[in-house]
């Protein structure tokens, strides 16, 4: 079944080629944009989303409603049961993850010009946190995990499947000091598919993700040490936020492993 590994590479780079394609083209009309504009991020998503899913739908010969669930289960049911634990991995695992973060940025504290692009449009009012907590989780997991996984899914292990289509997705990102994360997102919200054969948790935990990370990182909510952007002191969470950080992801993963091996 369409895509396998090498169709799945080209997938990645032709949605990376579209969207500087249609970049180039706007700036050849005369439609310039500073980075981080979000209504120019919005429209390059949905459009180079757009044609990747309609190619790769024929090849699938599936309809593109099939891409999103075929549990037996309806939608809201699935969403309810898996709504709490997700909630509290985001909030844990974000919180964890800024220690990387802190020692990352510790040791390359120079910001890429990706990552000030997002910090951009981050910064860039209602549209930019539409684009970054709703608009990117929609149309990434539709690529990464609707098609690409379910592709792989079809040709090789479920271990392999997650592992290469979660490379793909941080190789699409396209920035080194999101590399890490990316990955080991990908390879979270592959495994809530893989669970639940449905997009809709993996959008959800996406869109969780980025809303916490806009939260604590875009100084909505301070909180001392956690870090997702350069700053020029590090400080790392205090111990008490670390030990209930990491209880919310344990338990929130205990929660979920124990829904799915029930259903």
């Amino acid at each position: 079944m369409f895509p396998n590994k090498k169709e799945s590479l080209v997938l990645t780079l032709s949605l990376l080629f579209v969207q500087i394609a249609i970049g180039i083209y706007l700036g050849s009309i005369g439609i310039t944009w500073e980075a981080g504009n979000p209504v120019i991020y919005i429209f390059l998503s949905i459009v180079s989303t757009f044609l990747i899913v309609w190619f790769s739908l024929n090849r699938m010969d599936l309809k593109f409603v099939q891409l999103f669930h075929a549990n037996t289960s309806s939608v809201l049911s699935v969403l309810v049961i898996t709504a709490l634990p997700l909630a509290m991995i985001a909030i844990g695992g974000q919180i964890i993850l800024s220690n990387f973060f802190n020692l990352y940025f510790s040791f390359f504290p120079n910001e890429t010009e990706v990552t000030k692009g997002i910090t951009a449009l981050a910064h860039n009012g209602t549209l930019g946190v539409v684009s970054i907590c709703i608009v990117a989780p929609i149309v990434e997991e539709i690529v990464f995990r609707g098609i690409m996984l379910r592709g792989l899914l079809s040709s090789y292990s479920t271990a392999q499947a997650i592992f290469f289509s979660s490379i793909l997705f941080s190789l699409y990102h396209f920035n080194i000091d999101q590399l890490f994360h990316t990955f080991l997102f990908g390879i979270f919200f592959g495994w809530l598919y893989t669970k639940t054969y449905s997009l809709w948790p993996s959008i959800i935990a996406h869109m969780l993700f980025n809303i916490i990370a806009f939260i604590l990182g875009i100084s909505v909510i301070e909180l001392e040490g956690v870090n997702y952007f350069p700053n020029d002191e590090i400080v790392y969470p205090f111990a008490m936020l670390q030990v209930l950080s990491i209880g919310s992801l344990l338990v929130g993963f205990y929660i979920l492993s124990s829904l799915f091996n029930k259903n």
